[in-house]
């Protein structure tokens, strides 16, 4: 008997997922990632020039949150199979907004350089 997530697919009583909801998380979690990505591309002379480095070695900035989603997708994956996949967005999604928020008043105190 298939199961997901803990229950069986074949399940009479089993809830109908709402395909919008999915969805919705689906293009939020998208649209994250992509708006984090961007924002940091027009930082990176300002954040080599405070950390004294060159403009090649902040251009990391860029691949090392590609590197760590290639390393957490295959882990979300089954912790998706495990847990159910909406149920892994959705804790993806806060931690990267606990993220975001831990960064973003440090960013907004910090005063623009000359």
């Amino acid at each position: 008997m298939p199961r997901c997530a803990g229950r069986d697919l074949t399940d009479a009583n089993t809830p109908p997922q709402s395909p919008n909801l999915t969805l919705a998380v689906l293009a939020l979690g998208g649209f994250a990632y992509a708006v984090l990505q961007a924002l940091v591309i027009p930082a990176i002379p300002a954040i080599a020039h405070d950390l004294q480095t060159s403009l090649g070695s902040a251009s990391w900035l860029l691949s090392a949150p590609l590197l760590a989603a290639s390393v957490f997708t295959p882990i979300a994956g089954r912790l998706g199979d495990m847990y159910g996949k909406e149920r892994v967005l959705f804790a993806s999604l806060v931690v990267l907004a606990l993220g975001w928020s831990r960064v973003q008043p440090a960013a907004s105190s910090r005063s623009p350089s000359a």
